[in-house]
C-alpha cells in the first residue's frame, strides 16, 4: 500500500464470529427464567440476558430477546446512552455516564490513616446491612457503575450484558482498555489511597484498630477468608518461572516495573497530566482539578460564585465537616476552602440485596413529567442463578448487597425548584423533598430495555398490580452535600464536595411487579 492510500476493510470491532464452538453451548429457553412469586417466598430472577448461545453463530449487540433471525438494534443501544433529561440547552448526550467518571476525582486528599478504607470504597459496590447503626453507605464514587453501565447499555440482550459471554464481543477488550485507562488516571493522583495491608476501622469511642483485607471464596491458589496485601501473588500472572506479579509490582505506571504500556496526557487549559511521570505533590490538586474539567464536572470557579437559588437549600450553621457514616472522623475543610452558602449537589445512592436479583439488570430515575426521559440509570451486571459462580454464590450467602450512585444535574434541581416557587428564603426542607419525590419515579428494567418493575413515591399511582414485597424493594436514598472552591485566585485548585446529608428514601416501598411472563 502506497502512503496516503485508504483501503477499506471491514470492522474488527463488529462482532466475533464463532465457528463451530457455539454448536457445543447449550440454549436456555426463556420458560427456564419464569419465576412464580408466592407472597411469602420472593424469589426474582431478574434482568437475565436472553443471549442464545448455541443458535447464534456470531456475537450481537442489543438483540431482540428472540432464538430465530437475531439482528443488531443499534437504535435501541444509542437510545440507552443518549437520552437523557432535556434542559434550557438541548439534550446532553452520556452525560449521565461521564458525570459517574467526573464524581471519581472528588475524592479528599490527606485521609493516609485510612487509605485502605478510600481504597475499598473506590473498589467496591457491596455493602452489609448493619442494623440500628443507620445508612451504611459513604459518599465516595466506585469504579464499578461506569464499566457495568457500559457493558449492559452495549450489549442489552446480546454478549456484552452477559458475564459468562462478555469476553467473545470484541468490543469488550477495547471497554477493558478504556477502564483501566481511567484507573490509571484515578491512582496517579491519589496514589495514597491503596491497599496496602488493610483498611482502618473505627471505634464510637475514637481508637482505631487494623482490619485485614480477606478472599471470599477460595480459588486455585488461595483458601476462602485468606488474607490479601499489596504483596499477593496475582496468580496466574508470572513474571519468571518462579516468580507472580503482584499488586504491588503493578502500582502507578510510573513504578520502577516495566508493564510496557501507557495512556496519552490529559490537558485542560495550562495543566496537563502525564500518568507516566513522578507526581510532584504541589500539583496534586490542580491535576485532580484538571480530570474534573476533562469529564464534565462543570462546578467550576466562578460558575459556583453566583447563587443557583434565593435561599439556603438543606442548611447548617456549619458546613465543616464530611458526615462518613461512622465509618471516618470527621474531618475539617481545609482552610483554603470555602463552602458555597446556596449551592448544593443532590445525588441518590440505590442499594439492592444480593439474594434477590439475579442476573443483570438497571435501575432508572425516570421523570414524572416526561416519562420517556431517563434521567440516571444505575446498572447491575450480575450472573445467572444457574451460574456454577462460587465467589456469586457466596456474596448471596453472605447477606450483602450491591450499591450505585445516581448523580442528579444541579441546574435541573435548581430549575424545579424555581419552577415550583420553592427558591425563597422562607423554603422548607421537607417541601424540597416533597417536591423530589413527586418528581421522579424509578424503574428496574432487563438489559434489554424491558420492565420489570416500578415504584412510585405513594401507592396511589400503581393501580391494582402485584407490588413486590419488602425483602425485593431497592432502596433509593436522597443526599445532598456541600460544595467548596478554593478561596485564592487559582482557578485550576480542585472543588470538593462536603457536608453530606441523609434525608429520605425518595420512593419509599411502592413497587410493583411489572412483568408479564
Amino acid at each position: 500500500m502506497s502512503e496516503g492510500e485508504k483501503v477499506h476493510t471491514n470492522n474488527p470491532l463488529y462482532t466475533y464470529r464463532f465457528g463451530d464452538i457455539h454448536k457445543t453451548l447449550t440454549d436456555k429457553d426463556p420458560s427456564f427464567f419464569k419465576v412464580h412469586i408466592p407472597p411469602a417466598d420472593f424469589q426474582a430472577i431478574f434482568g437475565v440476558s436472553f443471549c442464545w448461545s448455541k443458535s447464534w453463530d456470531r456475537t450481537y449487540r442489543f438483540p431482540p430477546a428472540t432464538r430465530d433471525s437475531p439482528k443488531e438494534q443499534c437504535d435501541f443501544l444509542n437510545k440507552t446512552l443518549i437520552n437523557g433529561i432535556p434542559t434550557n440547552s438541548g439534550h446532553h448526550p452520556v452525560k449521565w455516564l461521564r458525570d459517574c467518571v467526573a464524581h471519581l476525582f472528588t475524592y479528599k486528599i490527606g485521609m493516609e490513616q485510612f487509605k485502605g478504607n478510600m481504597w475499598d470504597y473506590f473498589s467496591n459496590i457491596r455493602y452489609f446491612p448493619k442494623p440500628g447503626v443507620g445508612d451504611e453507605h459513604q459518599s465516595d464514587a466506585s469504579y464499578w457503575p461506569m464499566p457495568r453501565a457500559i457493558q449492559i447499555n452495549i450489549g442489552g440482550n446480546g454478549y456484552m450484558g452477559n458475564n459468562d459471554m462478555a469476553g467473545f464481543d470484541r468490543m469488550f477488550y477495547l471497554h477493558q482498555c478504556n477502564v483501566d485507562r481511567i484507573y490509571a488516571f484515578w491512582e496517579y493522583v491519589y496514589p495514597e489511597y491503596w491497599k496496602g495491608n488493610g483498611w482502618t476501622r473505627r471505634g464510637s469511642d475514637g481508637t482505631t484498630s487494623p482490619v485485614d483485607f480477606k478472599t471470599i471464596s477460595r480459588n486455585l491458589t488461595n483458601k476462602a477468608h485468606s488474607v490479601i496485601t499489596e504483596d499477593t501473588p496475582l496468580t496466574p500472572f508470572r513474571k519468571s518461572e518462579a516468580e507472580y506479579w503482584t499488586p504491588r509490582d503493578v502500582h502507578g505506571l510510573q513504578h520502577d516495573t516495566v508493564l510496557y504500556y501507557t495512556y496519552p496526557p490529559i490537558s485542560a487549559g495550562s495543566i496537563t497530566v502525564r500518568v507516566d511521570a513522578p507526581l510532584h505533590p504541589p500539583m496534586q490538586r490542580k491535576y485532580i482539578r484538571t480530570l474534573q474539567r476533562h469529564w464534565g464536572l462543570k462546578l467550576d470557579f466562578p460558575f459556583c460564585a453566583r447563587p443557583l437559588v434565593d435561599a439556603p437549600i438543606f442548611h447548617r450553621d456549619s458546613a465543616n465537616h464530611v458526615l462518613m457514616d461512622g465509618v471516618l472522623p470527621s474531618i475539617d475543610i481545609p482552610k483554603e476552602y470555602q463552602v458555597f452558602d446556596k449551592m448544593k449537589i443532590f445525588v441518590i445512592l440505590v442499594s439492592v440485596p444480593e439474594k434477590t436479583y439475579k442476573g443483570s439488570f438497571s435501575i432508572e430515575l425516570i421523570s414524572a413529567v416526561n416519562p420517556g426521559v431517563v434521567v440516571y440509570r444505575v446498572s447491575f451486571l450480575r450472573r445467572g442463578g444457574w451460574s456454577r459462580c462460587g465467589a456469586c454464590r457466596e456474596r448471596e450467602e453472605s447477606n450483602s448487597g450491591a450499591s450505585g450512585m445516581m448523580i442528579l444535574d444541579t441546574d435541573e434541581i435548581y430549575e424545579l425548584l424555581a419552577g415550583a416557587g420553592l427558591n425563597t428564603k422562607d423554603v422548607e426542607d421537607e417541601d424540597v423533598l416533597h417536591l423530589i419525590r413527586t418528581t421522579f419515579f424509578a424503574r428496574i428494567v432487563t438489559p434489554g430495555g424491558k420492565a420489570l418493575a416500578e415504584g412510585h413515591h405513594q401507592s396511589s399511582t400503581m393501580g391494582s398490580k402485584k407490588t413486590l414485597p419488602e425483602s425485593g424493594i431497592p432502596k433509593l436514598a436522597f443526599y445532598s452535600a456541600s460544595v467548596a472552591h478554593y478561596m485564592g485566585d487559582d482557578e485550576d485548585e480542585d472543588v470538593q464536595f462536603c457536608d453530606w446529608q441523609p434525608h429520605t428514601d425518595i420512593l419509599g416501598k411502592h413497587w410493583v411487579d411489572m412483568r408479564d411472563w
